[in-house]
């Protein structure tokens, strides 16, 4: 784990999750501090493993000694979910994920990202401050729920994620028949933090406002430009210089002729 503070996300998938035995899937997630031998492990080793060639790296015989950081269970799912843990570094951490009752212990995706923005600067410019005070004005107790959760985000991260649970209370006593009316704001901030996307993007159109995926799928190619690497803040700035770049959007993406694929 790099320097920084970062969302440790898992990833499984159960397509069958329903039927037979493929319900009996009950993991349970350990992390703790590296097992193996820190200073084995040099770059030129984790090169070898990006290349998928078969590496001893560690000897974990010594995992279940060592102080559990945070454990999770994930257990009766169907398709895609994700088990997030928040993470800080300069750090190295094994994960365990053991099977329990289950038959296996499938894993489809690790993933270490920035913590969550709603509304990032490099897609909405100067409408992401405004619309994340937006999210913070108002006299609705939610709304001073979610206010209180944002600077945490910001100032204090790990009461952030002890707290999280403050999300799930705001949605739920909102429902989705929020959208579209006054509290769209708040519906949205509240589903955006719950990984609940599909229900994001529509509170997000009521906004009058564009996706970053919709922002994203509609940057064409200049022509010109050979690579993009290291340019993906001057082209989205470039695209924010658009009429209604980042808003209003027209609601389905496929009644936008600007973001059909």
């Amino acid at each position: 784990i790099p320097s920084g503070t970062y969302c440790l996300s898992f990833y499984a998938n159960n397509d069958d999750g329903r039927g037979s035995v493929n319900r009996l899937r009950d993991y349970r997630f350990s992390v703790r501090p590296f097992a193996g031998q820190a200073d084995k492990l040099v770059p030129a080793d984790l090169e070898r493993v990006s290349r998928h060639e078969r590496i001893d790296l560690v000897n974990l015989d010594g995992f279940a000694d060592r102080q559990e950081f945070a454990h999770a269970r994930l257990r009766d799912f169907w398709y895609g979910t994700y088990t997030r843990f928040l993470v800080r570094g300069p750090a190295t951490l094994t994960v365990e994920i053991a099977r329990n009752g289950s038959f296996n212990t499938i894993n489809s995706g690790v993933f270490l990202d920035d913590l969550l923005d709603e509304y990032p600067g490099a897609y909405y410019g100067k409408k992401a401050e405004s619309r994340k005070r937006k999210a913070e004005a108002g006299n609705d107790a939610r709304e001073t729920v979610v206010a209180e959760m944002q600077r945490l985000l910001q100032r204090n991260p790990a009461a952030w994620a002890q707290h999280h649970r403050a999300y799930t209370e705001v949605l739920r006593s909102l429902g989705p028949q929020s959208i579209n009316n006054q509290q769209s704001t708040l519906l949205a901030s509240s589903a955006y933090h719950t990984c609940q996307f599909p229900l994001w993007e529509d509170a997000v159109h009521a906004l009058g406002l564009k996706t970053t995926r919709e922002i994203e799928k509609a940057l064409r190619w200049d022509g010109k430009t050979s690579a993009s690497t290291g340019k993906e803040r001057q082209f989205l700035a470039q695209y924010r210089q658009q009429p209604s770049a980042t808003g209003p959007a027209t609601g389905a993406m496929q009644d936008n002729p600007q973001v059909k694929e």
